[in-house]
């Protein structure tokens, strides 16, 4: 691991036990992990914002994407399919065109 990932992964860590309960916090480091191929860490944060806040609309596009690298492709489906609904309740139009997008991609593998 280089030395900015490593110094960025500690930041990210000591900002995550200061306010455990930060959605925004819990969401950056759950990409890092991904970034650093440690795939399981990185599900394990995603499902906590699932189950926490399922209303994180950025949710649904990355944990959708990490479930089609590991072949989960049934969640995946789902993951982008409930980020499309939440995203039309919050008007989220770019984040919702960007699930719908996804979703059609898999579909037409």
């Amino acid at each position: 691991m280089s030395n900015l990932k490593s110094e960025r992964l500690s930041q990210l860590l000591s900002f995550q036990e200061q306010d455990p309960n930060d959605t925004f916090i819990t969401f950056a480091l759950a990409l890092e992990y991904v970034s650093l191929g440690e795939d399981e860490k990185a599900c394990n944060l995603f499902d906590s914002i699932y189950q926490k806040k399922p209303d994180y609309v950025a949710l649904y596009y990355q944990y959708g994407k990490l479930m089609e690298k590991l072949n989960r492709i049934e969640d995946a489906k789902r993951l982008y399919q409930e980020g499309i609904v939440y995203a039309e309740k919050m008007g989220e139009v770019r984040t919702r065109a960007e699930l719908f997008t996804a979703l059609q991609e898999m579909l037409d593998m």
